[in-house]
């Protein structure tokens, strides 16, 4: 992958004025060349981020990137994988679960600034997917949160809604079938107000086949005929 794919300055974390529970979620991240001396996303080692071009030959969101790699088995786990694992299905209390997003949540910030910041975040909204569980503790829906705040981005996850049920999407392993049962699912709620959102970015937990943020980019530019659309993932599952 050359520079150009990547559309978005490096930015600086630990600005002036940045808010400081931000300051504190991001502090841990490193620079922009990854841990083996590459830029990100040119790098293919496990543990750094990856570049999700379009899955399915036409790209439905100008940038995208996931943080690393995700197995689903311990024993071939990444760092992040780890800890989406924890966070998403683990089976303690709702606060340690809480404190595995929050790091998540930190290094996402991490890559925010370093990424996109610079040069002005080319988003001004974020929304995470509706939920096709109700579950205890929804990942992607607190790291949009915590994304939201950390920015001063408005969090429109509440437009979003599956209109017929939809089941795990583990149960479906072929993309092509995901994504049209999602194109038929989810919808947006019109505007309430003449705003024109400059960009959205799109925060989940895992990217799998892309589905689900091609569903999402899909329903959104129905609305939103003018906006960009980021998708940034804590991890893309191999």
């Amino acid at each position: 992958m050359t520079t150009s794919r990547r559309n978005g300055a490096r930015g600086l974390h630990g600005r002036p004025g940045i808010p400081q529970r931000q300051a504190l979620l991001i502090a841990r991240v490193p620079s922009m060349l990854c841990a083996h001396g590459i830029a990100v996303g040119d790098c293919e080692a496990p543990g750094c981020p990856i570049w999700l071009g379009s899955p399915y030959g036409t790209r439905p969101w100008t940038t995208g990137w996931a943080l690393s790699r995700y197995s689903g088995a311990a024993l071939h786990d990444t760092r992040m994988g780890s800890l989406v694992h924890g966070a998403k299905y683990g089976k303690t209390p709702l606060s340690e679960r809480r404190a595995l997003a929050d790091e998540i949540a930190g290094r996402m910030m991490g890559f925010i600034a370093e990424e996109y910041e610079l040069s002005g975040l080319p988003f001004t909204e974020c929304v995470a997917p509706p939920s096709h569980q109700g579950k205890p503790f929804e990942l992607a829906q607190y790291l949009c949160e915590e994304v939201s705040v950390g920015f001063g981005l408005d969090n429109s996850s509440g437009i979003l809604h599956e209109a017929v049920p939809v089941r795990s999407m583990k149960e479906i392993p072929d993309a092509a079938e995901r994504l049209a049962l999602l194109n038929r699912a989810i919808t947006v709620d019109p505007p309430t107000t003449s705003k024109r959102p400059i960009g959205f970015l799109i925060v989940d937990d895992v990217f799998e086949t892309g589905a689900t943020a091609t569903a999402i980019c899909t329903v959104l530019r129905t609305r939103f005929p003018g906006s960009e659309f980021h998708v940034l993932t804590a991890a893309r599952r191999f």
